[in-house]
């Protein structure tokens, strides 16, 4: 983490970035909140118990780090808040029942122009103890190469890959719910993504 924040992003200190980035988030949670009460919005009993659920399970599958850092469930139930908080304000601006109806086919047209959709895992390059050792690194890559020959060549589902991978790094449990869904690990990419390298983008 120090030698990460002695480092350069966007043409910025690391260090001086995430103050700066921290900042832009604070703001816009304190704006989303009180644009969010001052049109009257609520969130419904069954909305606000999925909130929950899903703060528990972020907890608990990071419990050590946040616990490490000072991070408790109020915390992670208003982040997750915050981010219904905004669907809830995109669907009453520009849903279908909303101020200003967007069109579907505008919406499809645009994103086909400016996003691209992706599916990816991931896979650690380091351990409790550190950075891997070479030959530790030469295993993950042989590890990647067979998922996906299994993708291309046996037509495994890269669904069930990613909830494997996750699983083994992250402790993350896929619910038999979220198993239904066919989209659950699908992202989205913005042409003018900062995110990945050019040549990705």
């Amino acid at each position: 983490a120090k030698m990460a924040l002695e480092s350069d992003y966007q043409d910025m200190d690391a260090s001086d970035w995430v103050i700066s980035r921290a900042k832009e988030l604070v703001q816009e949670y304190v704006a989303v909140k009180k644009l969010f009460e001052d049109l009257g919005l609520t969130i419904d009993e069954e909305t606000q118990d999925s909130i929950d659920t899903q703060a528990d399970t972020v907890l608990k599958n990071n419990e050590e780090q946040f616990t490490h850092n000072g991070i408790g469930k109020v915390s992670i139930v208003d982040a997750v808040t915050s981010s219904y908080r905004k669907q809830l304000l995109m669907d009453h601006y520009y849903g279908d029942d909303g101020v200003s109806p967007v069109d579907t086919e505008e919406v499809k047209e645009y994103a086909l122009e400016n996003y691209a959709k992706f599916r990816y895992f991931v896979l650690l390059k380091v351990d409790a103890d550190g950075a891997l050792s070479e030959e530790e690194l030469a295993k993950v890559k042989a590890q990647a190469d067979e998922y996906v020959r299994q993708v291309n060549e046996e037509g495994a589902d890269f669904n069930e890959i990613v909830d494997e991978v996750d699983k083994e790094n992250f402790g993350t449990e896929v619910t038999e719910e979220e198993k239904e869904d066919p989209t659950r690990h699908d992202k989205y990419l913005s042409k003018n993504s900062e995110s990945f390298p050019p040549e990705i983008v």
